[in-house]
Parts: structure tokens; sequence; C-alpha cells
């Protein structure tokens, strides 16, 4: 379990080495793993002066910064310095509240550019970025 508790329910697991490890309660979360859809023009003089574009069939993960707490020297910390040392993606899975369900979003992630912060406080705050490199299973659990 997480050495750290904020209160907000939305936390995070990487699995590392075989084993799935609850390495924080998640501050912060802009967006859920999404992928992102890029154009291509296909603009042609026959098009007059309006530019045309395309969809490319290929999506790319989006890129997202995870805020959370944790504690100097824990087992957190451990996890998250792993997870920016790893070559490859990791499987994860962000457990999400909303209202009394619990959502499970699973899949794979590459993990980098670890920050750990020292916000002055009486807690220690870290950021790592996330790319998405697989489509999210979404499940609610029992």
């Amino acid at each position: 379990m997480s050495d750290v508790q904020t209160g907000n329910e939305t936390r995070l697991f990487l699995t590392l080495a075989g084993v799935e490890v609850e390495v924080a309660e998640i501050l912060d979360l802009p967006e859920l793993p999404a992928f992102e859809t890029e154009l291509y023009k296909t603009t042609h003089m026959t098009t007059g002066s309006i530019e045309t574009h395309k969809k490319k069939p290929r999506k790319e993960g989006a890129e997202v910064t995870i805020t959370g707490n944790y504690v100097i020297a824990s087992q957190s910390e451990t996890h998250l310095r792993a997870a920016d040392a790893a070559p490859g993606p990791i499987p994860y899975r962000i457990e999400v509240k909303q209202g009394a369900t619990t959502y499970d979003h699973e899949g794979e992630a590459l993990f980098y550019n670890l920050k750990l912060m020292n916000p002055m406080e009486d807690r220690r705050t870290f950021a790592i970025t996330s790319k998405w490199q697989t489509a999210d299973t979404r499940t609610a659990q029992a």
C-alpha cells in the first residue's frame, strides 16, 4: 500500500518485476488514458482557397504528467524510480472512484522524467510523465 494518503481516492498501481504494486494516491491526473489523431493536408490546386485535411490512420498515446504525494526513502519512491528507469512500457492500473463505483483503467505506458519536489510543507510531491502505449480497458470493480 502507498505510504501516503491524500483522500481523493485515485490510485496508481504499476507492475514492476512481474508484481503489481500500489505506487501512490494521485493528486492530479489531467486526463485518463487517451490517444490523439494527427491530421495531414490534402489540399490541391483545385480545392480553392480552403485547405483540406484527412486523419492519419494511426493514433498516438497522449502524454500526461501525473502528480502525487510520496515519502522520502519509501517503497513509493523506489517504485517511482524503477518506473522512470524502465526502458520500455510498464503495465499500469489506475483506480478511479465515481460515486459508489470504483473503476480500473488498465494498459501499458512509458513513465519518464520523474521529478521529486519539496513544496516546503509536511509533504513531498512527485511528478512523472506518462505516454500511453496501449488502449486502456475500463472495468468496474465488483
